[in-house]
């Protein structure tokens, strides 16, 4: 037990006394660094811009969820009338 924590300890200290490693690339620390310019990549391939919904009338829309079954029937196609999941 001793004899293994002795290996250890040597292992340490040696590992201490050995010179570091260098960068790649030069020293991180120097502000004169040059910097590669960054580049842009879309992370889909067909990636389109956000546009907002034209307004619509408030009760339309309640009276077209209605008909699909809610967020359940939208979710799932909405095709026909909902079938409720209890009676009300």
């Amino acid at each position: 037990m001793i004899a293994s924590i002795r290996a250890v300890g040597a292992a340490v200290a040696l590992a201490a006394c050995a010179p570091a490693i260098p960068t790649a690339g030069g020293d991180p620390a120097d502000p004169g660094a040059e910097v590669r310019p960054s580049a842009h990549a879309a992370l889909l391939p067909r990636q389109e811009p956000f546009a907002p919904a034209a307004p619509q009338a408030w009760r339309e829309l309640n009276d077209r969820a209605r008909r699909l079954g809610g967020a359940r029937g939208q979710m799932e196609g909405g095709i026909g009338e909902a079938t409720p999941l209890a009676r009300p």
